[in-house]
């Protein structure tokens, strides 16, 4: 690889990210986020123009030479898709320092957004968030590629992942929010773990694993979680019940604006 940054290549006016699929009138699941299904078959109805001209280059991964030389010409990093909302690109970006790919968290990830103005990709905002990846393993049962920090696009919100298995909800025009914490605190042994998903009614759904930081991957894992997050305005409280009923953890006060959302379910 010859550059020493890796980039987002944007070759056509119409941006067609694989993966974004349209709902069926079918019973099956819909993933329109995550290719559909295991065999990640999703498409749009839609033809992608031919790739013969190149029309932004976006920076994401400024350490890509460096990633690379540590791992013997290999770049074993899982990034996110870009998503694409109508004349928008929301993608992620990583800062801070990189050494070698054993201490990948001294890096630093966050999300970015991109509108098409006068023909050219250009920045609206940036989040830095405080996430931070599992720990490396050089046992087969850990990770030895980079995890994925991945955020999730729905009709009214961005939400991307935070630490301690928590999430930010972000306005779309701003890029400001607050923090969405399931649990009771914002533990350095917790992790969200892989991408973040929603379904057509803007629930959020995303994995959490608590680990001995001890001995991560040489022992069980303390804790597992499925979080679902929904989008519950107050008005709307007395047609969902259920949220609240069945909500098993209240959103922290930490002196930060509540977020429009209540988490609807943990499971272990």
């Amino acid at each position: 690889m010859k550059s020493s940054r890796l980039r987002l290549l944007v070759f056509a006016a119409a941006v067609l990210v694989g993966g974004l699929a349209t709902a069926s009138a079918s019973a099956a699941p819909w993933w329109g986020q995550w290719g559909q299904n295991p065999q990640h078959q999703g498409s749009v109805n839609a033809t992608g123009q031919s790739l013969d001209n190149l029309l932004a280059d976006v920076v994401y991964d400024p350490f890509a030479a460096k990633e690379m030389k540590s791992q013997d010409g290999d770049l074993l990093i899982h990034y996110q898709t870009p998503l694409v909302d109508g004349n928008n690109v929301y993608m992620e970006y990583k800062s801070g320092n990189y050494s070698n790919i054993t201490n990948w968290e001294t890096q630093s990830w966050g999300e970015q957004k991109l509108s098409w103005v006068s023909g050219q990709l250009v920045s609206q905002w940036s989040f830095l968030s405080d996430w931070d990846p599992v720990p490396y393993s050089k046992l087969p049962d850990g990770p030895a590629w980079e995890p994925v920090f991945h955020a999730v696009v729905t009709d009214d919100a961005v939400y991307v992942p935070g630490a301690g298995g928590t999430i930010f909800k972000l306005n779309k025009a701003t890029g400001t929010g607050a923090r969405i914490n399931p649990f009771t605190l914002v533990d350095s042994g917790t992790f969200v773990a892989g991408a973040l998903s929603a379904d057509n009614a803007g629930n959020v759904y995303y994995n959490v694993v608590k680990l001995n930081m001890q001995n991560p991957w040489g022992t069980d894992v303390l804790g597992a979680w499925l979080v679902k997050v929904t989008p519950v305005r107050r008005d709307d409280l007395r047609h969902q019940p259920h949220a609240v009923r069945h909500r098993p953890h209240r959103l922290p006060d930490r002196g930060q604006s509540r977020p429009d959302a209540e988490v609807a379910g943990v499971a272990a």
